[in-house]
């Protein structure tokens, strides 16, 4: 299995760092956004108990639950109907 992107033990050593880096940046959610991302969907082991961090954590997990209930219907260039439903 190809892999993609950089090997788990590399963004895993960020994430022990993080409040030497995140913490100075004060109102600054961006650097939160980035952390729970790698969290969330790459599986780093990453904790805070900054409620800035579990606010994105929250909100990732809505864009998720959003995501889950796509569905729309879109005409092509023939008129033809394309539809995408999940499950």
């Amino acid at each position: 299995m190809a892999a993609f992107g950089p090997p788990l033990g590399y963004l895993a050593a960020p994430s022990k760092r993080r409040p030497k880096f995140v913490q100075p940046l004060g109102s600054t959610s961006g650097p939160y956004v980035t952390l729970a991302a790698l969290a969330r969907y790459e599986h780093v082991k990453a904790e805070s108990g900054d409620p800035r961090f579990a606010a994105v954590i929250a909100g990732l997990e809505a864009d998720d639950q959003a995501r889950q209930s796509a569905d729309f219907t879109l005409a092509g260039l023939t008129a033809k109907l394309w539809t995408l439903r999940l499950c």
